[in-house]
């Protein structure tokens, strides 16, 4: 290119309708070579004028066939240095992190100091009993699931903690503090709520709450009204 004058017409031509659409479309997920010849094309147009164009192979065009028979050399010898390609689709690849991180988040809490705590429990029964089973309609139910069962939520214990809320005591007994066990489990002012929706007035001691019993408490709660801007 260096020895083309300046300004001068180059036409481009490739057999493949992929690597056109790649170079000349941002929209289309880009690998570093990608990038890279992008870059070059970007580049040489600033100086020349450049059109790219697509033609069937092996037709004889010299170029066309030139670069062909570099790419079969290219694929029959030793790769290149550098990072070596992973033998492995990145479905699986991506499978497999999601399947270490599922094991290492249980693990995790199994050994949390804080084990024998609801949201803990609750975190628990969600992924180990319903994993890839259970969809969230929407983003309410997602907020509420995961503010509850990560205790950062819109319960009073949680937001004085920051200063929200001048004192931790549930809002509706008085009694406690409103913690994610209390509010599902033990508030006295929601035990006919409780009954109706979860099948008991309050919860002692070793039980177990599913994903959609707490969904559907705290919806007749309206506990995402709970939130007070501060």
């Amino acid at each position: 290119m260096d020895t083309l004058p300046s300004p001068a017409s180059i036409a481009i031509c490739s057999d493949s309708q992929a690597a056109i659409k790649a170079l000349l479309l941002s929209t289309v997920l880009s690998t570093s070579s990608v990038l890279a010849a992008r870059s070059a094309l970007i580049n040489l147009c600033t100086i020349h004028k450049v059109s790219v164009f697509w033609t069937p192979a092996h037709i004889g065009i010299p170029g066309n066939e030139k670069a062909d028979s570099l790419a079969n050399i290219g694929s029959d010898g030793p790769p290149a240095e550098g990072p070596r390609p992973v033998p492995f689709a990145e479905c699986f690849i991506r499978g497999f992190i999601d399947e270490v991180l599922f094991e290492n988040h249980v693990k995790f809490l199994r050994s949390s100091s804080d084990s024998a705590s609801l949201s803990i429990r609750l975190s628990l029964n969600l992924l180990l009993s319903n994993r890839y089973k259970f969809c969230f309609s929407n983003k309410h139910q997602v907020r509420t699931i995961s503010h509850l069962f990560s205790g950062h939520s819109y319960l009073r214990y949680f937001q004085h903690k920051f200063g929200h809320e001048a004192v931790p005591s549930c809002r509706l007994c008085e009694e406690a503090p409103e913690t994610t066990e209390h509010f599902l489990s033990q508030c006295p002012a929601s035990i006919l709520q409780r009954k109706a929706t979860m099948g008991h007035f309050t919860f002692r001691g070793n039980y177990t709450l599913s994903h959609q019993q707490v969904l559907r408490f705290a919806t007749e709660q309206r506990y995402l009204d709970y939130f007070e801007p501060p």
